[in-house]
């Protein structure tokens, strides 16, 4: 039987902790880790909305070294299930990947908390109704059609460097590729918007390449 302790994190002070909401994660997932088996790259993404959602009603923003615990405690209680594997060996910490969809499944919720701030106050100010209709891209994590980026690095940058890197070893660990790939989709979305050459594509996302266009 559990401690009621057993599934915290301390991730807001020394005497707060952030319980990670498993009991809100659908059973047919909770079995499938509990078994040791890899979730699938959609089950991934709801464990990661599921924890982020619970997370931001107590820590509006949440930075990266109060989600790294959360990480670290999921992989540590599941590590056949989500220890980023290159082989049979264990990528540094085992956590990297899930630690990088909990970023960024936080910095889109931001996205679209501003968005919908600044069309609530254009409403206001106009006295006309907002757009009814969410852009397509917000399907995928993005609510612009053209995203805008901070200068020098990002998140998704450096995970596209780690995509790069992957693509030149000989055994690569598919979970971890498919995090990564839909983690990097606004970057992806950005290039392919400002209709770079194909050869430049290829370069820079070469499993996009490889595996909807076989090239």
């Amino acid at each position: 039987m559990e401690s009621p302790l057993e599934n915290c994190v301390q991730v807001i002070s020394k005497n707060s902790v952030f319980e990670i909401p498993y009991n809100k994660i659908p059973k047919s997932a909770i079995s499938k880790l509990e078994r040791g088996e890899r979730p699938t790259p959609a089950e991934r993404r709801q464990i990661v909305r599921i924890v982020v959602a619970e997370l931001l009603e107590t820590v509006p923003t949440p930075r990266q070294s109060q989600l790294e615990p959360i990480a670290k405690e999921i992989v540590g209680k599941y590590p056949r299930s989500f220890s980023d594997y290159i082989g049979d060996s264990v990528i540094g910490g085992g956590h990297s990947s899930l630690l990088c969809q909990l970023i960024a499944r936080v910095e889109n919720c931001r996205r679209v908390s501003s968005t919908q701030l600044k069309q609530s106050l254009s409403t206001e100010s106009t006295g006309q109704k907002g757009p009814e209709k969410v852009c397509a891209t917000a399907k995928y994590g993005c609510t612009e059609y053209q995203p805008n980026f901070p200068e020098g690095e990002s998140p998704e940058t450096v995970k596209r460097t780690t995509l790069v890197e992957d693509w030149k070893m000989e055994t690569r660990n598919a979970s971890v590729v498919d995090s990564l790939m839909d983690n990097t989709y606004p970057l992806l979305r950005l290039d392919v918007n400002k209709q770079l050459p194909l050869a430049l594509i290829k370069e820079n996302w070469s499993f996009l390449c490889f595996f909807l266009l076989g090239i």
